[in-house]
């Protein structure tokens, strides 16, 4: 690769007992996002499986959105369940309650009347999480995502008394001047909301929030979550079984909504109708499935969002068939960066080789080949991971075989993208 002035990468201090040239202070790329706001979501939350509408998407981001001060508490200042305010006081029980306005969705005013039926159908809709025993075992536990739904009707039974100084019964409901249906409290069973904040092993989804309400899909909404919560994994694809995805989507068992209205015209209830045996597996047609479900989302993440994906179909074993044998999608994660940055970032993994594998250049070399635009953040992350045990160890006293179990290590991780013989 051609030589590249790293002054500002590499100091030039020497550690000769852990085997390298130089430390690096930092490694930078620009980020076509910066300044979004990012979301810390659960992945119990993003693997949710249920049939939910675009607009129940946005419900359930503003539900998350609304409960990151509680994540953090919890992720990054090890409050403990018992300590957030959301668990504690008037909501230590069994039904909690978040006060919204529908100002707070982000949805136009003439939609106003969808969101309503939207949220009214989540008390109803049937999700499934799946929870992990301590020795391994899965469960897939079916609930609702919502215990309930509270309206403010903009009707009261009760008018201010000048004499009495307090409210009193009036003689009929009364409307309230200049009032629209726009208060609502949403319930939840403490177990949901603990699904919603409680991250048990494998760490936080993170994604930005411009990027989901951008979104015009509920299917790119999910799948944007879901890629994801695969950015920061150390693998070169994910095989995703087609009913395992199709289960999670919602697309095993359609739910038909039905509003329900009063003889004014104002929705006071939805009716859920499951389709008909036949009919409530939608997009059953292979290619249906990749036209209406993962070519749309491919194509408004990648023209929108940060991380984006390809795919392809194959059967278990992860090789490629056609539609008809297919019973897995291999996904392809990718990341929104520009190629200019990308052969910067390229240097900047081959400068890191170089430190680390001073003077094997042969070795230097060979790794360096498997980098592509697709996987250099992935091997990249690898790379910092283990040069941090590094520089850890080589402040102890007879480090050297503990140093080469770690630098055989990150070799054998980076051949995971590329299959090649290094002697």
């Amino acid at each position: 690769m051609a030589e590249q002035n790293t002054e500002n990468i590499i100091d030039k201090g020497v550690n000769a007992q852990a085997g390298i040239s130089s430390v690096p202070t930092c490694l930078e790329f620009p980020d076509p996002f910066e300044g979004n706001s990012e979301i810390y979501q659960t992945r119990a939350i993003t693997n949710i499986a249920g049939d939910f509408s675009l607009l129940q998407c946005r419900v359930i981001d503003l539900v998350v959105e609304r409960l990151q001060s509680d994540i953090k508490d919890v992720s990054f200042n090890n409050k403990r369940p018992d300590q957030l305010d959301i668990f504690s006081g008037p909501n230590s029980k069994d039904l909690i309650e978040i006060h919204f306005k529908l100002s707070d969705f982000g949805v136009p005013r003439q939609k106003y009347e969808n969101l309503r039926i939207a949220i009214m159908s989540l008390t109803d809709i049937p999700v499934q999480f799946k929870n992990d025993d301590p020795d391994g075992s899965v469960w897939s536990n079916s609930t609702k995502l919502l215990a309930g739904v509270a309206w403010k009707t903009g009707k009261r039974r009760k008018v201010w008394d000048a004499e009495t100084r307090q409210f009193v019964l009036a003689d009929k409901i009364e409307d309230i001047p200049g009032y629209r249906q726009r208060d609502l409290i949403l319930t939840f069973r403490k177990e949901i909301l603990q699904a919603f904040i409680l991250e048990k092993d494998s760490g936080y989804v993170k994604y930005f929030k411009e990027v989901a309400r951008g979104l015009l899909s509920a299917y790119s909404n999910r799948m944007y979550k879901l890629i994801s919560s695969w950015v920061s994994d150390d693998k070169p694809y994910h095989l995703v079984e087609l009913e395992e995805l199709r289960k999670q989507l919602g697309l095993n068992d359609h739910i038909k909504i039905e509003p329900i209205y009063d003889d004014n015209g104002a929705v006071i209830a939805v009716n859920h109708k499951r389709e008909k045996a036949e009919k409530k597996r939608i997009y059953e047609n292979i290619r249906d499935l990749k036209r209406r479900v993962l070519d749309k989302a491919k194509e408004e993440l990648e023209e929108k969002a940060d991380v984006y994906f390809d795919y392809e179909l194959c059967g278990k074993n992860a090789k490629k068939t056609t539609n008809k044998a297919a019973t897995h999608v291999k996904f392809f994660v990718k990341t929104k960066l520009t190629e200019p940055v990308m052969v910067d970032f390229k240097q900047m993994v081959y400068n890191m080789l170089s430190i680390i594998y001073v003077g094997d250049n042969n070795l230097i070399d060979k790794l360096s080949s498997i980098v592509t635009d697709d996987n250099a953040l992935a091997i990249n992350t690898a790379i910092n991971e283990e040069y941090q045990v590094i520089l850890s160890l080589s402040s102890k006293r007879n480090n050297a075989n503990s140093i080469a179990t770690v630098k055989q290590r990150l070799v054998e991780r980076i051949l995971k993208y590329k299959s090649i013989n290094i002697k």
